[in-house]
């Protein structure tokens, strides 16, 4: 299937980690594509036009607290 775009979303935090989900969309149909369009990046309004895969992501804030790094990283491609 074609990438469409993605979403992502907060989940639950606390102030050393953060859980959020990310939701790919794949045209459902060739005839669906629309090449003249960039891939999005907020959940469309109607997301059953499209086929998905949502994934679990997890980040942590260093021992520094100057930067996050992923704790648990889900691939969406």
């Amino acid at each position: 299937p074609t990438y469409a775009g993605c979403s992502f979303k907060l989940t639950k935090h606390t102030t050393k980690r953060l859980y959020f989900t990310g939701t790919a969309y794949y045209y459902k149909t060739d005839e669906e594509i629309d090449a003249t369009k960039k891939p999005f990046t907020l959940a469309p309004a109607d997301p059953s036009k499209y086929l998905t895969k949502t994934v679990d992501f997890e980040m942590q804030i260093t021992d520094d607290g100057n930067s996050w790094l992923f704790t648990k990283f889900g691939y969406l491609g």
